[in-house]
């Protein structure tokens, strides 16, 4: 008996010492979070997640399930995660304007929002200290609002507004204050009018299909991060308009202007598939192939080679392209349908 409860006592330190190094979500709705937030003096973070996005996962990983990071994040907040479409998640997403997954966003114990981060780019460190800049006030939507207030002149108060609201991704307000931006400095004197440019071009590209801002962006740019944003728009847009030839021609002049990621080579081989431009398959082999060899682990892009070698007639080659697909991601269904696809083709 004194053997069982000695067992018994281990595996509850154990559990304990595994929940330290890992975020505990709160098995509760966000009332009663607030509420335990209070008596604890501490504040409330929610998640907003889906289990099918890839960057809900990634924070997951990283953020939730890193030692480091659940220290301090455990030290400060009550985290609440909300699932898409489950439970009460519909009602929270449409009180806060919850844009996209993941959004994180830190409340105060009454409720009131201190501030949000939208999307996670892979960089822990950066993500952890923003966070904990937010619990302490700095940088938060009101302090910097507050700033602006302080001096309406102020172009660089008015920019860091701007881009406040762009990260937030409420992006009609954001271009508002771009094109402000623009205007109280003609001669960029505070060297914002790129990103300003860029911005108000993206804005008008997505809500009003009006293409040309962005091109004319495109025509005087120099930083090349955001020409990279702006031919993706520009090729998405002509995609959406039904326009293959010039989703094709700013690719192609995207290439030749700047060296493309394996995403942008795997999105332009893709389109050639998908399109069944068979005058292009070569090229878009090409591309895909160029692609594979700068992100060998991408098991999306050796589908894509897959795909294209087999429309080309190459089902020797696109058995083995997409056998690699398989053995990197093995949960993938459409990757196994896809192989079992070309070796019935080979038989």
């Amino acid at each position: 008996m004194k053997k069982m409860f000695w067992g018994v006592g281990i595996m509850l330190m154990l559990v304990a010492c595994s929940r330290q190094h890992t975020v505990p979500f709160f098995d509760g709705n966000l009332a009663e979070a607030l509420t335990a937030a209070g008596q604890q003096e501490k504040l409330v973070m929610v998640d907003f997640y889906s289990p099918t996005c890839a960057p809900c996962i990634k924070l997951d990983q990283l953020v939730f399930q890193d030692s480091k990071a659940a220290k301090v994040i455990n030290q400060q907040f009550i985290v609440i995660k909300s699932v898409s479409r489950q439970d009460d998640d519909p009602e929270l997403r449409q009180k806060y304007g919850i844009p996209g997954n993941p959004t994180v966003m830190l409340l105060n114990p009454d409720g009131t929002e201190i501030d949000r981060i939208v999307g996670f780019g892979g960089d822990r460190d950066a993500y952890l200290k923003k966070l904990i800049d937010f619990a302490a006030g700095i940088n938060t939507l009101a302090v910097i609002e507050a700033q602006y207030a302080a001096d309406t002149t102020s172009v660089e108060a008015l920019f860091a507004l701007a881009e406040k609201y762009w990260e937030r991704y409420a992006r009609v307000k954001a271009a508002d204050y771009y094109q402000q931006v623009l205007t109280r400095d003609p001669d960029d004197e505070f060297h914002h009018r790129e990103k300003a440019l860029f911005s108000v071009a993206y804005q008008v590209a997505l809500k009003e299909e009006n293409i040309e801002p962005m091109l004319a962006f495109i025509s005087e740019g120099t930083n090349t991060d955001y020409l990279k944003q702006a031919y993706i728009v520009t090729t998405r847009h002509f995609e959406r308009q039904g326009q293959p030839d010039k989703v094709l021609i700013y690719y192609q002049e995207a290439f030749d202007t700047f060296e493309p990621s394996a995403g942008m080579l795997n999105a332009c081989a893709w389109f050639v598939f998908q399109h069944k431009m068979s005058e292009k398959y070569i090229w878009g082999i090409e591309l895909a192939e160029k692609a594979t060899a700068m992100a060998p682990d991408d098991a999306g892009i050796w589908d894509t080679l897959g795909w294209l070698y087999f429309a080309n007639g190459e089902i020797e080659n696109a058995i083995a392209a997409e056998t690699k697909a398989v053995e990197l991601d093995t949960a993938v269904v459409e990757f196994k349908d896809a192989l079992a696809k070309f070796k019935a083709a080979q038989s």
